[in-house]
């Protein structure tokens, strides 16, 4: 046995007045022991003594010791730490660079709480500036007009006009077959005043009668800035 051998289980034995068979089973056991392993079978003698705890004290200046008992295991996961990190450094340097860390990192994600939060708000108090202008703007009289068709009105005409295109020859009094590419159509032009709610006044057309309608109705001078094969 070394002499720090010695001085642990000399420490140990005043500390728990042990009799001399209990020494000498102790002794046994240490031998060719090392330092570490002396100071963890001792522990295991006694480990209501050895509970993770910790203590400070006030030193000179504005130093403070603080005191840590930390298990076997906690003390691996530090040394594993240590040879992860490739660097020579003391526990005490680890411990003081790990402080740093975590404290840098609680900082960020208690700014990035707070920016959330801000965030949050921010959002609250736009959707509630646009809620009440929304509120704040009369609601469109039923006289107004509006090109909008509803899906309602949509399908009530397509299911009138069979989904196939309602132009009539003049010459041949025969329908147009196209069932592809249909426009909803309003016999009396928007323009003109014809309603997009009124069922009777919208047909369904496809796009080459769509626009023959439409010359027909506004002149060809007017639909050449719409169409430009019209320029030709």
């Amino acid at each position: 046995m070394n002499l720090t051998q010695i001085s642990l289980a000399k420490s140990h034995f005043r500390e728990l007045k042990t009799t001399k068979e209990e020494k000498q089973v102790i002794l046994s056991s240490l031998e060719n022991q090392s330092a570490r392993s002396t100071e963890r079978i001792l522990a295991e003698l006694k480990p209501e003594t050895f509970k993770p705890i910790e203590t400070e004290r006030p030193v000179r200046g504005d130093k403070i010791e603080l005191t840590l008992t930390l298990d076997e295991d906690q003390v691996k996961d530090l040394e594993e730490i240590q040879r992860l990190m490739g660097k020579s450094m003391t526990k005490l340097e680890l411990v003081k660079m790990m402080t740093k860390l975590t404290l840098e990192s609680l900082k960020k994600e208690k700014l990035k709480t707070v920016g959330n939060k801000r965030k949050t708000e921010v959002v609250k108090v736009k959707t509630d500036i646009y809620k009440t202008k929304r509120e704040a703007q009369p609601a469109l009289r039923s006289s107004e007009r509006s090109r909008y068709i509803s899906r309602s009105t949509i399908r009530e005409v397509r299911e009138r006009d069979g989904s196939r295109c309602q132009y009539i020859d003049p010459l041949t009094n025969k329908q147009c077959e196209a069932i592809h590419h249909l426009h909803i159509e309003h016999k009396m032009p928007f323009a003109k005043g014809g309603s997009s709610q009124d069922v009777e006044n919208l047909e369904l057309l496809c796009a080459t009668h769509n626009r023959l309608k439409a010359i027909q109705q506004f002149g060809h001078s007017k639909m050449s800035d719409y169409i430009p094969s019209l320029r030709d």
